[in-house]
């Protein structure tokens, strides 16, 4: 199973985070992607490195990855982000992309 969850509201990380952990925990076999844009960027700066249940999902092998074009309109720079966060350079691509690879859309 292959499911890619999408966080444009930083109000929606901690959610966005639980569902992972549920989804983990049901199909721990499963390859997940969790895909910010927009200001749900601002978690990776502002909150990541600080939060318990984002360092155990990164621990387990959960990617986590950052819209290059939200970091750039909120002034970010890449080595603000934690070291497991990727950038791509569109996270509307990013989101089709994975879709179009069979992985199923999850937005909390």
């Amino acid at each position: 199973m292959k499911v890619i969850f999408h966080v444009d509201e930083p109000e929606k990380w901690q959610l966005a985070l639980e569902n992972v952990r549920n989804f983990l925990n049901a199909e721990p076999e499963a390859e997940i992607e969790v895909l910010a844009n927009s200001a749900g960027v601002k978690f990776y700066i502002q909150e990541a490195s600080t939060n318990d249940l984002f360092v155990e999902l990164v621990g387990e092998g959960i990617r986590f990855a950052a819209c290059n074009n939200a970091l750039r309109k909120f002034g970010f720079r890449k080595e603000e982000l934690p070291e497991a966060v990727i950038i791509v350079p569109a996270g509307v691509v990013e989101l089709v992309e994975r879709q179009e690879k069979g992985f199923a859309y999850i937005k909390p």
